[in-house]
């Protein structure tokens, strides 16, 4: 079973980062303290073994970049209609086969 990314986090967390680079890091979840990062601008968690967003995402309202492209992600939770500054959203080579309801008000994609 890979990391859940918790280290990366707390790094981004306690500088401020504006990004987050988890790609290929046998990251296989995204912890919730991931709503604590309110500064991210940018998250890049492709190349892993992700099965699952956490709705904290939703509190990611600066957010503008996510890839997460090449994960196991079945289905994004509703919350990430939060991040109305999102303008670049990439989810190819995933299992998901439909988009959250209220996905439309995200209007920058």
């Amino acid at each position: 079973m890979g990391a859940t990314g918790s280290s990366e986090v707390k790094k981004a967390q306690k500088h401020n980062a504006n990004f987050l680079d988890l790609r290929g890091k046998n990251v296989s979840s995204i912890p919730k303290s991931i709503s604590e990062c309110t500064h991210l601008e940018r998250i890049n968690a492709s190349d892993n073994s992700i099965s699952k967003i956490p709705p904290q995402i939703g509190a990611l309202t600066n957010l503008v970049r996510l890839n997460l492209f090449n994960n196991k992600i079945t289905e994004l939770p509703s919350e990430i209609n939060n991040c109305t500054k999102l303008e670049e959203l990439n989810v190819s080579v995933n299992k998901i086969k439909e988009l959250p309801r209220g996905y439309g008000c995200l209007n920058k994609i």
